[in-house]
C-alpha cells in the first residue's frame, strides 16, 4: 500500500477528469455533468440510425470509448441509442453488436461495439445475443477504400441460426457501411426477418 502513497495527487486526480473536455470531474455516466448534457443531433435513414456526426463532441466520445476502455460511457451513449430507436418507432426482438476482432493492443478482449449493445438491451429491456462472428483472416478495415472495405467484409462474418426476428444491430461508427452491411447480410442468410443498425457517430 506504501506505493501507492507516493503516486502524486495530480495523477491520481487526472484518472478521474472527463474523458471528453479533460478538464471536470467525470461523472456516473462515464463523462463530466456538462458533457452530458451535449445535445445530440440523430438522424435515422433507410434502416441505419445514428447519434450525430463523426466530429466534436461525439468523435471524443468515440476515441474515449474505442481506446480509454470508458464502459461507464458506454452505458450513457447505449441508452442514448436505445431512446433515439424508441423515438423512431424501431421495435426489435432482439440486440446484437459488430464481433470485434480479438485481443486489443493491451491483451484484453475489449470490444466497444459490445459494451454499447449491452447497455441498449438492458434499456429496452431486450435479450443482448452474441449472434455474429468473423471467419479466420479476416482484416482490419482502416485505410481501406470504399470497394476495398466492401471486399474484406464480403462472407466475412458468421452468425447463428436464429428464427425470424427483427435484429438491432449495434456499432461505434458507420463509415462506408461496409461492415454493417456484411452483418447484415450474415443476419438475414441466418434467419433475421429484419436487421437495424445502430451507432453512435455517421462518419
Amino acid at each position: 500500500m506504501r506505493a501507492f502513497a507516493t503516486v502524486p495527487a495530480v495523477f491520481v486526480a487526472s484518472l478521474n477528469r472527463c474523458p471528453l473536455c479533460r478538464s471536470a470531474p467525470c461523472g456516473p455516466d462515464g463523462c463530466c455533468r456538462n458533457c452530458s448534457e451535449v445535445p445530440l443531433d440523430p438522424g435515422v435513414s433507410d434502416g441505419y440510425l445514428w447519434l450525430g456526426a463523426y466530429r466534436g463532441h461525439i468523435r471524443r466520445a468515440v476515441l474515449a470509448l474505442k481506446y480509454g476502455h470508458t464502459r461507464r460511457l458506454a452505458r450513457h451513449l447505449g441508452a442514448a441509442i436505445a431512446g433515439a430507436a424508441t423515438g423512431s418507432g424501431w421495435r426489435p426482438d432482439v440486440v446484437c453488436a459488430v464481433p470485434s476482432r480479438g485481443r486489443t493492443g493491451t491483451g484484453r478482449d475489449y470490444n466497444q461495439s459490445r459494451e454499447l449493445a449491452r447497455s441498449v438491451a438492458s434499456t429496452l429491456h431486450l435479450p443482448h445475443r452474441s449472434l455474429l462472428g468473423r471467419r479466420r483472416g479476416s482484416s482490419s478495415q482502416v485505410g481501406l477504400s470504399r470497394s476495398d472495405r466492401m471486399s474484406n467484409v464480403a462472407n466475412a462474418f458468421t452468425c447463428t441460426p436464429l428464427a425470424s426476428a427483427v435484429v438491432l444491430l449495434v456499432d461505434d461508427v458507420l463509415t462506408t457501411g461496409a461492415t454493417a452491411g456484411g452483418c447484415r447480410q450474415a443476419l438475414l442468410g441466418a434467419g433475421a426477418h429484419e436487421v437495424l443498425v445502430a451507432v453512435v457517430a455517421r462518419a
